[in-house]
Formats: structure tokens, sequence, C-alpha cells
């Protein structure tokens, strides 16, 4: 079993959605103690709503962030690592 960090390396079938989570601020659009609505993500981090739902729930296959109830979006350890750990955001960036 993998720790929330170990799962952020993703195979590389997921590596252009963690990427992205990265380059366009996910992670970091809402705290991670609250839950967000994809239109809020999305006009937060500046990208259409649709591009913000892909993303989110491709990286949802990978348990990065997860959906608690229909259109409503919350942290895992995962994401909440790539939003508040810099050592695993820099690798991400990289």
């Amino acid at each position: 079993m993998l720790g929330p960090v170990e799962s952020l390396i993703p195979p590389p079938n997921a590596w252009i959605s963690v990427t992205a989570l990265q380059r366009f601020g996910i992670a970091n659009s809402f705290p991670s103690t609250r839950t967000s609505a994809f239109p809020e993500i999305a006009q937060t981090c500046s990208i259409p709503k649709s591009n913000a739902r892909s993303l989110i729930r491709h990286a949802m296959s990978f348990y990065i962030f997860y959906e608690p109830s229909p259109g409503i979006i919350a942290h895992t350890a995962s994401s909440k690592a790539l939003a508040e750990v810099p050592p695993v955001s820099d690798f991400i960036v990289l």
C-alpha cells in the first residue's frame, strides 16, 4: 500500500493529470479543510469548468481528491500533500 506522497508518483497514464493539477493550482484552489464545487475550482484556476471536471475526475481514479456528493470535491491525503508539502509540489513541477 502506498502512502499519500508515494501515490503522487503516478503511472505514465496519470502523469498528465498530476502535472495539470499542479500547473493550474487545482490542489491549492480551496483549503484542505473545506470542500468545493467544479465551477468554483474552475473560476479560481481560470480554466473552463469542463476541463476542471475532467482533470479532477481523472485524478480521482488515482485517489487524488474525492467526490463526497455529486459535484462536490474534497481533498484526500494525496491532494493535501500536493497542496501543502513543498518538496512534493516541487517534485511534480520538474
